[in-house]
């Protein structure tokens, strides 16, 4: 497998939400991504995560196999309590996704379980399309901009019982 380092990035926290509640975890994030050969179907990235500087877990993924151009955000690093359990998580960027006139960010949820001290990462969370983190309702929303341009469409997803996340209920607008 032939790997060829695209960019090596160490990110601080950042939160997904505005004014967000204080992160209980301090986690400290290099993320390597790299191009796989060419019958893999896209970019994949590898990142260390610590705490104190002393190394926690190592996870990997791959992106959605989106086109070169879409990746200049690939292996971002956002830190949010994202299943709102008082611990803080850890979100990777996919990269965007172009869709007709807009694009989509979508992430990769790596979610801390403080009882064994692991990270998981429950793929359904990369089918949400801009996800942000709704503290209030214990919810995130994905929202994208409807055909007219102006409109703001938002869809509502809980964590199931089976550590999974789903859409519930139908979609809304913000007017």
């Amino acid at each position: 497998m032939r790997k060829s380092v695209i960019s090596i990035a160490l990110m601080a926290a950042m939160s997904l939400t505005a004014g967000a509640a204080e992160l209980n975890e301090d986690w400290e994030v290099s993320v390597r991504t790299f191009d796989l050969d060419s019958q893999d179907p896209g970019p994949g990235y590898e990142a260390i995560i610590r705490i104190d500087g002393k190394a926690v877990q190592v996870v990997e993924g791959r992106t959605l196999g989106y086109p070169q151009d879409m990746l200049e955000k690939f292996g971002n690093v956002l830190l949010a309590d994202v299943d709102f359990d008082g611990h803080t998580d850890v979100l990777i960027c996919l990269g965007e996704e172009p869709v007709s006139d807009q694009t989509f960010l979508r992430y990769d949820a790596w979610l801390y379980n403080a009882d064994d001290g692991k990270f998981y990462c429950p793929h359904t969370f990369r089918e949400i399309d801009n996800p942000e983190v709704d503290e209030k309702e214990h919810r995130i929303l994905g929202h994208y901009i409807a055909r007219d341009g102006k409109t703001k469409v938002y869809s509502a997803y809980y964590w199931q019982l089976d550590g999974n996340i789903q859409q519930v209920g139908d979609s809304w607008t913000d007017e």
